[in-house]
Order: structure tokens, then sequence, then C-alpha cells
């Protein structure tokens, strides 16, 4: 006998996420969120941590510019338990929360905010006790009280029962390993995540939270934690910090003070308005403010996706559908539904331009064979593609990363507008290809730069993998733009990004020689954003650029040095450079400027120790294959880094010019370890062999270390007698032959003269 069924089951809200602010998530009653056995342990890492952080404080950041700005945190799907006393163990039953709810998908989330809230407790405690005995900010205790009592919600619900000791609990726990208890034994609870709460509501029941923190498995997380908090509560203080948060005043001057503490407070805003930071009371409520609208976005503008199956399989249904592959969606990859719809409605993506050039996209993540390599990829993709577009950096968040390829391409006028915009897309994805993994060991030149010379072919090689090595990540702005130029084959391009190439590189290493990175990528961030000053270059993908406007972003890098670093002459960069140049500051520009130093030079007579410029050819150094080359691999401190136990000149120390350029030269893979920290006499010796013409001076070598006692490692000879490169040292071989002790002398003079060739070779790049 059949069973007919007549009825469809109601799934109509069942895949149907519910956006809820933090605020209001977790602050549901009596609600316990239950980790069943089969999940794996809290593992988030400093990476996932940083960049929960850095998306509430950019999020904060763009609510003084868009009202309607959010960070959503994720999905989690929860199912509530039906048989509590059956499910959930160990139990005590007396301590149980009115709903509890088994954690299928999010937990790592949950956990972390959990984690956060005692953070911003435990900060916010500190601060009040810091202010409360100034009368005049009464005000800022009550509303920074009322905000802790909230906060409690986010790791702690409260039993009604008078018994209950302490009344607070976890929010948290992990089946068959903590047990939620009346009598409040923080014995019962020995996972990480939940005894760490529980040791935390102990502390605030007893009356204080200022107690040496508790090793944890996850420490480091609580220190970025940490870190970012005592950023946001210090952002008036303008203190150097990875955090870019918006100090007090700048809020006032964007928000109304009802988003900051619900009603106007003018005796608090008036007295920042008019004071400075540098009083007492002004900083204080500065501090105070900069918290508060910490709270604020958390509270409500940080919200969760929540689902919540009415059973377990529906539960399990809609997790498998979320992870089947075990891999999340990239923003690229949910991008590309919008746009094959988005084709159809005018004709067919199949076989289309736009097609075409998406696969060109897609190929770029084929052979990405971890989820961390592909968030990787599209995030660095991602976000090149964004400063080029329109000068803007996104969130490294995947709803920001989809949000913007979404509406930037959904705002476009036309259908043609928007195949342009996937085909730039594309050049991106090329540049990639044919330049970001090029394979440096090879002979050849980028795909496309068809025109330029086998010797211009290696010096613009050259230029962009120095780039990269020293971690120039904004020169690929530039690069990819002009790169596109190449990839479509417009006239001159290959000879155009060529020439940029060039003037990127000089600007960077005139720059860097004499200072640090800050404000560096600003000024890429000028001529890529939408400016309406006329004096500065527009190379973002929304201006025509074509190769006559390089002159252009010459001048406009000749005119930041100057406005920045008041560079415009050989004699305003130069005494900068020679004391600046230092390889603990700037390791790969150091080796940068001892290959151009290098380069067609021959030993000064008049100057031992130093090089001048020789005839063109005579010593060919400036070329890919000098800078990949293991003969050039090591950056050696003649004078070693480190002064213990050794009989160098005590003032090269004292003076600090140990790392100096002046002090450096290249050697083979591997030296550093044999000819590290030996004397100044033994490291001749080896100078001496790397600079080998002959076998017969390689014995009278081998005599001169017998004779001083000297005993030279074989291994180590071996490598530099086989070395193709040696021209460099000679100079420094010449300086011992004139019976020379090392000393501070020689490195000022010869960082000075490296510096002088580096300018004499970077300037007329940018001219």
């Amino acid at each position: 006998m059949s069973i007919l069924i007549s009825t469809f089951p109601d799934v109509s809200n069942e895949f149907t996420p519910q956006a809820y602010p933090l605020k209001e998530f977790f602050s549901q009653g009596q609600v316990g969120f239950y980790i069943p056995l089969y999940q794996r342990p809290y593992s988030w890492d400093t990476d996932n941590v940083e960049q929960l952080m850095d998306d509430l404080v950019k999020g904060i950041e763009s609510t003084l510019t868009d009202s309607q700005s959010v960070s959503f945190l994720g999905t989690v799907i929860l199912c509530q338990e039906q048989q509590k006393k059956k499910n959930i163990q160990p139990v005590d039953l007396r301590a149980l929360p009115t709903s509890v709810y088994n954690v299928i998908d999010g937990q790592q989330r949950i956990s972390t905010l959990a984690l956060l809230a005692t953070r911003l407790y435990r900060l916010t405690y500190k601060f009040l006790e810091n202010i409360k005995p100034d009368p005049e900010l009464g005000d800022l205790v009550d509303h920074l009280e009322g905000e802790m009592e909230s906060l409690e919600n986010f790791f702690s619900f409260s039993l009604s029962t008078k018994k209950a000791e302490p009344k607070a609990k976890p929010v948290i726990v992990r089946g068959n390993q903590d047990e939620w208890t009346l009598d409040g034994e923080d014995s019962k609870y020995t996972s990480p995540v939940s005894r760490y709460l529980a040791e935390f509501i102990r502390d605030i029941s007893i009356g204080g939270i200022d107690i040496p923190d508790k090793r944890t498995s996850f420490g480091r997380n609580l220190k970025v934690m940490d870190a970012y908090l005592e950023a946001v509560m210090n952002a008036h203080q303008q203190s150097e910090s990875h955090v870019s948060y918006p100090h007090a005043k700048k809020i006032l001057s964007r928000l109304s003070e009802e988003l900051i503490w619900k009603f106007d407070r003018e005796e608090l805003s008036g007295a920042l308005k008019t004071g400075p930071y540098t009083d007492s009371k002004c900083a204080k409520i500065a501090a105070g403010i900069q918290i508060s609208v910490l709270y604020h976005y958390l509270f409500d503008r940080a919200c969760l996706s929540v689902i919540y199956p009415s059973s377990d399989d529906w539960a399990f249904d809609i997790f498998q559908s979320l992870n089947a592959t075990g891999t999340p969606l990239t923003a690229i990859e949910t991008f590309k539904p919008l746009v094959v719809n988005t084709v159809n409605q005018s004709g067919s993506y199949k076989g289309s331009t736009s097609e075409r050039h998406f696969d060109e996209v897609d190929n770029l993540f084929i052979n990405m064979d971890t989820v961390e390599k592909k968030a990787k990829l599209t995030k660095e993709f991602l976000n090149v593609f964004s400063l080029v577009y329109e000068g803007r950096s996104l969130s490294n968040h995947f709803s920001a990363q989809r949000k913007w390829l979404n509406n930037t391409y959904s705002d476009l006028d036309s259908d043609a507008q928007r195949e342009e915009f996937i085909h730039r897309l594309s050049n991106s994805a090329s540049y990639w290809k044919y330049v970001k993994w090029f394979d440096h060991n090879q002979l050849t030149c980028y795909h496309g730069l068809n025109s330029l010379s086998p010797a211009e072919k290696q010096e613009v090689v050259l230029c962009v993998s120095y780039l990269d090595d020293a971690g120039h990540r904004m020169a690929d702005t530039l690069l990819s733009r002009f790169y596109a130029l190449v990839i479509r084959g417009s006239q001159s391009s290959d000879r155009g990004f060529y020439e940029v190439a060039k003037a990127i590189c000089a600007f960077f290493t005139l720059w860097r020689s004499i200072a640090s990175n800050t404000g560096l990528d600003e000024v890429y961030r000028r001529i890529l954003s939408n400016s309406d000053d006329d004096s500065i270059p527009k190379m973002s993908w929304g201006s025509s650029v074509d190769y006559s406007d390089i002159d252009k972003l010459k001048e406009y890098f000749r005119s930041e040095l100057k406005r920045e670093k008041n560079v415009d002459s050989k004699n305003s960069w130069l005494p900068k450079a020679t004391s600046n140049l230092k390889y603990d500051s700037a390791k790969t520009v150091c080796k940068f400027a001892l290959l151009v130093s290098s380069h067609n030079t021959i030993p000064d007579n008049a100057e031992p120790g130093l090089m001048k410029v020789g005839k063109s050819g005579i010593h060919s150094y400036f070329d890919h294959q000098h800078w990949i080359s293991s003969d050039l691999k090591t950056i050696e401190h003649i004078a070693p880094h480190k002064s213990e136990g050794s009989n160098w000149d005590t003032k090269i120390y004292s003076t600090q010019l140990e790392h100096s350029v002046g002090n450096l030269t290249l050697l083979p893979t591997s030296i550093n370890s044999s000819a590290g920290n030996r004397s100044w006499e033994e490291k001749v010796l080896y100078f001496k062999h790397l600079a080998l013409t002959d076998t017969a001076t390689q014995d009278a070598l081998e005599s001169e270390a017998i004779n001083k006692g000297i005993s030279l490692a074989d291994e180590t000879i071996e490598l530099l007698t086989a070395a193709k490169y040696a021209s460099h040292v000679t100079p420094i071989v010449e300086y011992a032959n004139h019976n020379h002790a090392w000393n501070t002398d020689v490195i000022e003079k010869r960082a000075e003269r490296v510096c002088d060739l580096v300018w004499d070779k970077m300037w007329p790049w940018l001219n």
C-alpha cells in the first residue's frame, strides 16, 4: 500500500539569512551557543583576527562619509536544541540557558567576537579607572558604564536564579569539554575559549579585571585585538600606527552626537571643540569619543547573517551547499554571474568578447591549489585593479570586494563600457601572467616588448624585478596600467612601458635612499584618484593615457621629490643619501645601489677603495642577469655588522656606520657564513681570490695566507674562484694593497661615491 503525500515542506524561509546587528544577536536573553563535538577546535590565527579588526576600523572610517555603512562579518548557521537535557553533555540542569543553539557553522566568528568583547571591556574598564576621579567627566563615565553592561552579553548570559555564583556564564561552550555550572566552577570549562571566558567573568564578579592576563593558546590573537583597541583609544595622539582610525574632532565634525552617545552632551563635545588635545581633559574626552564610536559601530553596524533551520537535517543541507567543495567562493567568482546575465540581456555571453576576456581572468586562478593562495591572489589582484581603476584601496573582505565589482560594473552607462571594464580586468590578469609571474631564470623579456633592444629588455626586467623584490607594491598600479597598452598593441606602448618602469625605479630609489616608505604610497594614490587638481597628471583607467603622458609622470615624480623631500638636485640629495642609505633600513635598495656603482666602473687610483666611471662596456653589471646571479646574491658587510670579538675599528660601530652602503659589497651565495665575521686581513684574502685572474696569483695568495697564519676555507675559495663577476671588489683589493686598514673614513667616502653614481644613473630617468 503506497502513501500519498499531499503537502510540500515549507522551505520559504529556510534558506534566507536574517541580518542581525551584533548587539541584537547577542542580547536575546538567556541564550547559549553549544559547539558539537565534531566541530574543530578554535583555530583562527592572527591573520583572521587582523582581517576582522581591519574591517571594523575601516567600517568606522567609512561611516563618516556614508550613513549607510555597515560591516557584514559573515554567516552563521544555528539550530535550536530541542532536547537540551539529553543532548547537552556534560550538563548541570540548574545552569542551562533558556535557549541553546547548536553552532553548525560560524563558531570561529562567534568565539572571536566574544574574545574581542572581553578585550574592549578590559580597555574601557582601565580607561574609566583613569577618568573617574574627574567630576567633570561624570557623563562620560555613566555612558561608558552603560555600554559595558551591554557588552557583557557578547561573552556571557545571566541566570535568573539567586543561587548562581556568579550569575553570568560563558556564552559559548564546547560539547564534551565544558559544562555550564550553577556554582561557577572554572575547572568545568576545559576548552581554551570557554575557560578564558569563565575566568574573565569570575574576575569581573570579584570586583576588577586589572590583573595579569592568563596564558592562552590564542594569546597572539588577544595581542592583535589589544593593539587595534589601543590605536582606537589613542587616535587623537596621531602616533604612528598600522591602524587608520579617525580622531575625535573629525568624528564630531561628521557624525551626529546621537550616534555617539544617544543624545548631545555639549559639556563634553564643546570642551573638545575649543580645547587642544594637549589639554588633559580634552585628551580624555577625545579617547572617550573614539571608544564610544567603536561601541556604536560594533553594536549597531557590525552584523551577522544568521540562518536558523528548523531541523538538524536542513541545517547540514545548508552547510553542505555552502561548503560543498571545501573552497569558499571568491569575489571574482560571485561577480561572474552578474556579467553573464547582463551580457545575455542584449545578446549571448557564450562566444562574446566579455567571455573571452573573463576567461583570461579565470585562468589566472586555475593553479591556486589552496584556499589561502586563492584568497591571497584575489586580494592582491583586486586591490591593484581598483587602485588603477579609480585610485581606491579595497578591503580584504569578500563582501567589500564583491560589492565594489558589482556596483562599479552595474553603474556603467552602456554595454560598451561594461565590456571595456571586463577587458581592463583581463589586462590586469595579463600583467600578472606575463610580468608578476615572469620566470626570472629566462633570458627572454616580458611578452609584447618586441621593439626594445636586448640591453633595454634586460634593463626593464631588472627594474621591475628590483621593485618587486623591494616590496614596492604600489609600482604594480602604474606598471599594470601601462602594460595594458602593450597587451592591446598600442603604438610605442612597449617603449612607453620601458620608460615608465625606469621612471618608477628612479623615483623609488631616490626616495628610499633618503627616507622610509612613509608617504610613498600616497604619491601614487594622488595620480590614480579622480582629483580636480590640474597640476596632478591623471593615470587611472578613467583617464586617457598614451605615450606622451609619461613626461607628465616624470615631471610629477620630480615635483614630489621636491615637495616631500626637498630634493631637486644632486647637491640636495647626496648628503641625505650618504648618511641614510643603509642595509638595516633599505636592504634591497642597497643591493641595487651596489649594482649601479659596479656598472662600467673601475678603481679610482686617486682615491683608493673607491670606484669611478670607466669606458662603456668595460664591466657591464646593470642588467637582469646580474641582479639574479648567485655570484652577487649575498650582501656582505665588509666590517662585520656585529663588533663582538673583532679587531675592527671601534669607531665604525660607535658612529653606526656598520650598515652604511659604503661598508657593503656583493659576494656569491653562502659566502656570508664563511667570511662574515673574519678579520680585515682574512677578508682581503677572500676578496683577492674573487678577483683572481690566473693560477699563479692563487698560489701566491695561498702562500700569503700561510705566512700570516690564516686558514682559508676550501669550499669558500672554490666558490670565489668560480664566480664570473668580480670587478666590483677590485677597488677594495686596491685599497688593501696600499696597506690601509678599513675605517670610517673609507666607508663614508665610499658611501658618497656609490650614491653619487646612483644619482647620475637615476636622475636622467626622471628627465
